[in-house]
C-alpha cells in the first residue's frame, strides 16, 4: 500500500530556474542563451520557431494607409488619419491624452506653485509662533512679486483665506508690516484686488497701526527695522522707474495700507466698493485723521522753510484726499457722510487748509527749478486736493454749499485762487486751479443764495496779468475781465493755426516735421484750455444772473457791447463739447448748461 501524501493547503509557488528578462520589441523572439537554455533548450525548439515564422512576417514594411476625412457640416474642418491594418495592431501600444512637453512644463510650475502656496499658507494659522508666521508672510510677499504666483493665488480663491489667517496683524507690528506688504505686492496687477468685507476690515485697522506706540523693547525694534529694510527692498523692486520712491523712515504698516486704498478706489471701483468702504468705518478714519492732521498744520510755522514733519504731515493729508475724491465722485451716500463727518467739522478743516495753502504758496513759489517734492509743489498738490473733494460734496448739494459758505471769507479765498493765486505756480499748472476754483464757485452759486449775493457785491484785486490800471474792483468786473483776457487769447490761437499756408507747412515737413507737429498740438492745448476757463466764466456769471436777474444791467456795461452775445456763443460751443463728454461718460453735465444759456437768450 502506497504511503498517503499531505497535501500542503498554503504552498509557495515553484521557484523559476531561468531568468526573466524584458524585451522591450514584443514582435521579436527573446534571445535565450546556451549557458541558461541547457536541457530545456529541445522544449523550446517549437515554440520558438513559431514566433521566428511570425517574426518573419512582421519584419516587412508596415502597410499605414493615410485616410482624409471631410466634414460633413458646415464648419467643420478636414481631418487626416493614419489607419493601422488589423494584423499589425497588436504592434502598438495606443497611449491616449499624452500631454505636449509645454503642458508638462506648465503643469509642473502649477504644481509648485500650490504646493509653495499651501506650505505659505499653513505657516499662516494663529497656532504657530509670532516669528514663524512672519517668515511666512514676508516669504508669501516675495512670492508675490511674480505676476504669475499672483495669478495663480486669484485664480485658487487663496486671498480670503490668507488675510482670514492675518486677523490678528494689528496686535504685532512685525506681522502687520508684512500683511500690508502682501496687500500692497497684489495691488501691483491691473485686476482689482478681490477683497471681502472681512478683508477690507482688516485692511482698514491697518490704516489705524501706528508702530511706533507699541515698541518697547530693543530687540523688538531691532527685529522691526530689520523687517523695514526687507519690505522696502520689496516696495522699491514694485515701484516703476520714474516714479518717486517714499523715504524709508516713512514707510509703515499705516502707509502701505493707504496706498493700496488708493489703488483699490482709483481704478473706477464700482459704487459696492465705496459703500463697503463706509460701512467698514474707511471714510470716517481716512476723515478723522484729516481733521487731526489739519490742527497740527495750521499750528506749524509757514513763513520761513517748512519742517520736515510739516512736510510729512501734508504728503499725508494728500494721500486721504486722494481717497475722499474717489469715494465721493457721484456717490451721494459717502458725500453725505463727509459733510456729516463731526458736525461738519471735516468741511471747515477743508477750507482752513485752502486758506493755508493760498497764503503759503505765495512764499513757497513754484519755479522752473523746483522739483516734485519741492515744498511748493506740494502745497499745491494740498490745494489741488482740497478743491477736489470740496467740488465733489458740493455737487448738487446745498446742505454741503450751506456748511461751505459758512466758513467765514471762503468767497474771497476762492476769488484769489482765481485771479492771484496762478502766478505762483508754473504755466502748465495754472488750468486745473482754475477750472477746480470756478468749478467750486458754480457749484456753490447753483445751492447758496449768500454765496450769489458776496460774489455780486464784493471788490477784490484785480487779476495779477491783467491790462487795467485798477487796483480793486468788483468780483464780477475782474471775472468778466478774466474771461475777455483768455477769450481774446484762443482767438488769437485760433488765428495763428488756421493761417498756416501750404508752403509754411511744406516746408516744416522738409525741415523738421516732429517739431512742427509738437509746435502746433502745444497750441491747440492752449485753446483749449483758454476756450474752457473762458466757458467755466461764462457759466458762473450765467448761474448768478439765473438766480438774481436784477443784476442783469449791471453785468452787462462790463461786457464788450453791452451784450450777452459773447458769452451765449462760449456757452454754446461748451455745451456742444459736453454733449459728446456726456455721451461718452454716461453724465448729465449739459443740462445746466442748456439752462443758462435758455436764460442768457431771453436777455440778449
Amino acid at each position: 500500500m502506497a504511503p498517503k501524501t499531505s497535501k500542503k493547503l498554503l504552498s509557495s509557488p515553484a521557484k523559476v530556474t531561468s531568468k526573466y528578462r524584458y524585451n522591450p520589441r514584443a514582435w521579436l523572439a527573446d534571445p535565450v542563451d546556451d549557458e541558461e537554455a541547457g536541457d530545456s533548450r529541445d522544449g523550446i525548439v517549437k515554440s520558438h520557431s513559431q514566433q521566428h515564422t511570425s517574426s518573419k512576417a512582421l519584419r516587412h514594411p508596415l502597410e499605414l494607409k493615410k485616410v482624409v476625412k471631410y466634414p460633413d457640416h458646415l464648419g467643420e474642418r478636414i481631418s487626416t488619419q493614419l489607419k493601422v491594418p488589423q494584423a499589425h495592431k497588436k504592434l502598438y501600444t495606443v497611449v491616449k491624452n499624452v500631454r505636449q512637453a509645454h503642458e508638462c512644463q506648465d503643469h509642473g510650475e502649477t504644481q509648485q506653485i500650490d504646493d509653495d502656496l499651501e506650505f505659505l499658507v499653513d505657516g499662516l494659522k494663529p497656532v504657530g509662533a509670532t516669528s514663524s508666521r512672519y517668515l511666512s508672510a514676508i516669504s508669501l510677499a516675495k512670492k508675490c512679486t511674480n505676476p504669475t504666483f499672483r495669478m495663480c493665488l486669484r485664480s485658487n480663491s487663496g486671498l480670503s483665506h490668507i488675510f482670514t489667517s492675518l486677523s490678528d496683524a494689528p496686535t504685532e507690528p512685525r506681522l502687520a508690516l508684512s500683511t500690508t506688504a502682501i496687500m500692497f505686492m497684489l495691488c501691483q496687477d491691473r485686476l482689482n484686488m478681490d477683497l471681502d468685507r472681512d478683508s477690507l476690515q482688516l485692511m482698514v485697522d491697518l490704516l489705524e497701526y501706528d508702530d511706533g506706540a507699541r515698541l518697547h523693547n530693543p530687540q523688538e525694534l531691532s527685529d522691526y527695522e530689520r523687517s523695514i529694510d526687507t519690505v522696502y527692498e520689496l516696495y522699491k523692486s514694485s515701484i516703476p522707474d520714474g516714479e518717486e520712491l517714499v523715504d524709508r523712515n516713512e514707510l509703515s504698516p499705516g502707509y502701505l495700507a493707504m496706498e493700496c486704498l488708493l489703488v483699490l478706489t482709483s481704478r473706477r471701483s464700482g459704487d459696492w466698493f465705496k459703500e463697503e468702504l463706509r460701512e467698514v468705518g474707511a471714510l470716517h478714519h481716512i476723515a478723522s485723521s484729516i481733521v487731526e492732521k489739519t490742527t497740527q498744520v495750521m499750528l506749524a510755522d509757514y513763513t520761513l522753510k517748512l519742517s520736515a514733519h510739516l512736510l510729512t504731515l501734508i504728503k499725508k493729508i494728500c494721500r486721504g484726499l486722494r481717497v475722499l475724491e474717489h469715494v465721493t465722485a457721484c456717490n451721494t451716500g459717502n458725500q453725505r457722510q463727509v459733510i456729516e463727518h463731526q458736525g461738519g467739522e471735516f468741511a471747515i478743516s477743508l477750507c482752513r487748509l485752502l486758506m493755508f495753502g493760498v497764503e503759503a504758496i505765495s512764499i513757497h513759489s513754484i519755479d522752473t527749478r523746483s522739483s516734485a517734492t519741492s515744498s511748493g509743489n506740494l502745497i499745491f498738490q494740498l490745494m489741488l486736493g482740497v478743491l477736489r473733494v470740496l467740488v465733489n460734496i458740493t455737487h448738487d448739494s446745498k446742505d454741503g454749499c450751506t456748511l461751505i459758505s459758512s466758513f467765514s471769507g471762503v468767497v474771497s479765498l476762492l476769488l484769489r485762487c482765481v485771479l492771484q493765486t496762478p502766478q505762483y505756480v508754473l504755466e502748465e499748472q495754472r488750468f486745473d486751479l482754475l477750472v477746480l476754483s470756478i468749478g467750486l464757485s458754480i457749484n456753490m452759486c447753483e445751492n447758496s443764495c449768500e454765496c450769489r449775493q458776496i460774489l455780486l457785491d464784493s471788490e477784490t484785486m484785480t487779476s495779477y496779468d491783467s491790462v487795467s490800471e485798477k487796483e480793486t474792483m468788483t468780483s464780477v468786473e475782474a471775472l468778466l475781465g478774466l474771461f475777455d483776457q483768455r477769450l481774446l487769447t484762443a482767438e488769437k490761437i485760433e488765428a495763428e493755426t488756421g493761417d498756416l499756408r501750404e508752403s509754411d507747412v511744406v516746408r516744416a515737413v522738409n525741415d523738421d516735421l516732429s517739431e512742427s507737429i509738437t509746435e502746433v498740438l502745444h497750441k491747440a492745448g492752449r485753446h483749449m484750455e483758454d476756450s474752457i476757463v473762458a466757458s467755466y466764466i461764462a457759466l458762473l456769471i450765467g448761474v448768478i444772473l439765473q438766480h438774481s436777474p436784477d443784476y442783469i444791467d449791471h453785468v452787462k456795461q462790463f461786457l464788450r457791447g453791452k451784450s450777452f452775445s459773447q458769452i451765449i456763443s462760449v456757452l454754446q460751443k461748451f455745451l456742444s463739447f459736453m454733449k459728446m463728454a456726456d455721451a461718452a461718460s454716461g453724465n448729465t453735465g449739459s443740462k445746466s448748461i442748456g439752462t443758462v444759456l435758455g436764460f442768457l437768450r431771453e436777455y440778449t
